[in-house]
C-alpha cells in the first residue's frame, strides 16, 4: 500500500492525477444514475439505457486511465499506439455493457456480483491493452503480484457497487454505489501501475511527448469524456422528470 501511495505521490504530474479524478468521480455518478434508469424499465428502453450505461462507463474508464496514464512519469521517450487507444475504448464499453447487463437482467446478489465481476475485469482489460498502446523505449517489466491484487481490487469493487445499487430503499445507496465504482477504478490503474518498473535505454533517438503536450492532451481527452458523461446525465435527468411529471398528472 505504502508503495503504491508513493507511485502515485512521486511517479505521477499531481495535476493530471486530480483531473483524472475529477473524470472519475463525475463518470461513476453518471453511470449510477444511468445504471438505475437501466434497473427500472425493462423491454427496448431498458437496452437504451444499458446501451448508454455501457458508453458512459467506458468513456469514464477511458479518460480516467488515459488522462492517468499520460500523468505516468515514464522517465523515457513514450509514444501511444492509435489502433490500440481505440481497441481498449471498445473493450471497455462492450465489456461493462455485458456486467451491467448481466445486473440488471438478474436483480439479486448472484447478479450483482456477477456482473461486477465482468465489469471489473472489462476495467482492467481495459488497462492493459491501453498500457499496451504506451510504448516505452525502455525495459519494462511487470510484477505480477501488483496485477493479480489490481484486478481483484477492481472485481471486487465493482461488485460491491452493484449489490449496493440493487433494489434497497436505502437514500445513501447513490452515494455508496458511486464511490466503489471510482474506487475499482482508480485501484486498478493505480495498483497496476505500481506493478510498471522501467529501465530507460539510454542511446534510444525517439521522440516522445513533452511534459505540456501531455497536459494538453489528457486536458482535451478529459473535456470529451466529461461532454459524454454530462449528455447521459441529463438524459437520465430528464426522464426521470418526465416519469415524474407523468404521474403527477
Amino acid at each position: 500500500m505504502i508503495e503504491v501511495a508513493l507511485c502515485i505521490a512521486h511517479g505521477h504530474d499531481p495535476w493530471l492525477v486530480l483531473l483524472a479524478v475529477f473524470v472519475c468521480c463525475t463518470g461513476a455518478f453518471a453511470i449510477v444514475q444511468m445504471f438505475g434508469r437501466a434497473q427500472a424499465t425493462s423491454g427496448a428502453q431498458r437496452i437504451g439505457w444499458l446501451f448508454l450505461t455501457a458508453v458512459g462507463a467506458g468513456a469514464t474508464i477511458w479518460c480516467t486511465h488515459f488522462v492517468a496514464m499520460l500523468a505516468y512519469r515514464a522517465g523515457a521517450p513514450v509514444t501511444l499506439d492509435p489502433v490500440l487507444t481505440i481497441v481498449s475504448l471498445i473493450v471497455a464499453v462492450a465489456g461493462t455493457g455485458i456486467g451491467f447487463g448481466v445486473a440488471a437482467r438478474w436483480q439479486g446478489r448472484a447478479g450483482a456480483i456477477l456482473g461486477g465481476m465482468l465489469v471489473g475485469l472489462a476495467i482492467s482489460a481495459m488497462h492493459f491493452i491501453g498500457m499496451a498502446a504506451y510504448r516505452i523505449d525502455g525495459i519494462v517489466e511487470w510484477r505480477v503480484p501488483y496485477i493479480l491484487a489490481a484486478v481483484l481490487c477492481a472485481a471486487a469493487f465493482a461488485s460491491a457497487a452493484l449489490l449496493a445499487l440493487g433494489p434497497s430503499e436505502s437514500r445513501h445507496r447513490v452515494a455508496i454505489g458511486t464511490v466503489l465504482l471510482v474506487t475499482a477504478i482508480a485501484t486498478l490503474h493505480f495498483v497496476a501501475m505500481t506493478a510498471l518498473r522501467i529501465v530507460p535505454l539510454e542511446l534510444s533517438t525517439s521522440t516522445q511527448l513533452a511534459s505540456a503536450q501531455m497536459q494538453a492532451l489528457g486536458l482535451a481527452t478529459a473535456l470529451v469524456g466529461l461532454v459524454v458523461i454530462a449528455a447521459g446525465v441529463s438524459a437520465a435527468f430528464i426522464d426521470r422528470s418526465i416519469r415524474s411529471d407523468a404521474a403527477a398528472g
